[in-house]
């Protein structure tokens, strides 16, 4: 059942994670209302929400938070309703209300542009939310993207999935694969790429190595993931290279 009780006005929990040393634990509310837990790091104008796969936990994306955080974002992660700490619901589907409701919150600390980053399941719950959240986030980065599997993971996603969200997406989008991905198919990567109607768009193709989020961090390509993330976040927030 969906949480109504108000947010609590205490400090939340700190984060039990290694590398949570500069993350600061906040409440938060999906775009429904179920309260989450989540935590911000960096600051800037510009913001980042890290979406993960599902059902992991908030703890797996510290290092993409990291490495945003460093190069001058502000970045939010969560657990999603149902996990964690965040509340339970009774729309546990609604994973795209988890993911609208963090953008919300870096808009209320500051954040003029937003920017959408998901991993596997989370890149089909982020490409759905772009479609629903005013005004518009600046883009979505998609590594690995589940469209497929991600409707079916816990779920399924409520009312839509990526497959039917993305001919109605119209913002800038990035999405990363790993050609030798085990779970998630090049084949369907690419339906997902061409399905997408944003007016810009991209697809990068990694030769091998770690899909998700060790993409960027454990990954032999790991400077090539990186530079393509960096490079399309400066340019939909109008961010000149220095």
């Amino acid at each position: 059942m969906t949480e109504s009780s108000p947010l609590a006005t205490g400090t939340a929990p700190a984060i039990d994670c290694d590398g949570a040393a500069n993350a600061r634990a906040i409440w938060l509310r999906a775009a429904d209302g179920t309260r989450l837990y989540g935590a911000l790091l960096g600051s800037g104008r510009v913001g980042v929400v890290v979406a993960n796969d599902v059902p992991h936990p908030l703890c797996e994306t510290l290092t993409p938070a990291r490495f945003l955080a460093a190069h001058g974002y502000r970045v939010l992660v969560f657990d999603y309703r149902d996990r964690g700490l965040s509340a339970p619901s009774d729309a546990p589907g609604r994973l795209d209300q988890d993911v609208a409701g963090a953008v919300d919150e870096l808009r209320s600390h500051g954040a003029a542009r937003v920017i959408l980053l998901g991993s596997y399941a989370g890149v089909a719950a982020a490409v759905v939310a772009a479609t629903e959240i005013h005004p518009l986030v600046d883009g979505v980065v998609g590594i690995s993207p589940a469209a497929a599997r991600g409707q079916w993971v816990q779920g399924p996603f409520g009312p839509v999935g990526a497959f039917q969200a993305a001919p109605r997406m119209r913002v800038p989008a990035l999405y990363l694969t790993v050609r030798t991905d085990p779970y998630i198919s090049l084949r369907e990567v690419r339906r997902l790429y061409r399905l997408t109607a944003s007016p810009a768009k991209d697809l990068v193709v990694i030769p091998a190595g770690s899909a998700g989020f060790g993409m960027i961090d454990v990954s032999s390509y790991a400077e090539r993931a990186r530079h393509a993330i960096l490079s399309f976040v400066r340019r939909v927030a109008g961010i000149r290279p220095s």
